[in-house]
């Protein structure tokens, strides 16, 4: 197998002048099983898979071998095919589903399952925002009740020109 970051297909050293925006559709077209990577850094890069996935598309990779390059290629190459990687019985049911195209940036997930079982999509800030007051409320010097989460409580303000700050 192959695995490329389509983000860094670019020139840019002398070890790289043969980079191409189209490697991976062009492995795949040759036969190569193809994984995309959304680079070394797993614990802060995974959320950008989807990204390089549609980076790849818009350089040539065909949609399904793009979802397939960082589904079930990856499952088979690293051993686990037998649990992971499709949506099949007898596997382990992962899935999300999202707003629209996984592969565009603006696109969100609208349901997480893990293991089958649903997963709570409420964070901090889809807490904060539902709890504030609507837009144009609590500006200048009018009070709100900050919301509390896990114990702590957020207050939104900004700063006058002056330098005074205060809730809004």
């Amino acid at each position: 197998p192959v695995i490329l970051q389509p983000s860094q297909q670019k020139i840019s050293s002398f070890d790289s002048i043969y980079a191409r925006d189209d490697a991976p559709a062009l492995l795949a077209a040759a036969g190569a099983r193809v994984i995309l990577s959304a680079g070394v850094d797993w614990d802060q890069n995974a959320r950008r898979l989807r990204q390089e996935a549609g980076i790849a598309v818009a350089h040539g990779l065909d949609y399904q071998a793009a979802l397939t390059a960082i589904t079930k290629t990856p499952a088979e190459v690293f051993g686990q095919g037998k649990a992971l990687g499709t949506l099949e019985k007898g596997k382990r049911a992962n899935l999300v589903l999202w707003s629209g195209d996984p592969f565009e940036l603006s696109t969100l997930a609208d349901a997480v399952w893990i293991d089958g079982a649903p997963l709570d999509l409420d964070t901090r800030q889809t807490v904060l925002i539902e709890s504030c007051p609507e837009p144009g409320l609590g500006v200048g010097r009018t009070m709100f009740q900050a919301p509390e989460v896990d114990g702590l409580t957020y207050v939104r303000s900004r700063k006058l020109p002056g330098g005074e700050m205060v809730p809004g």
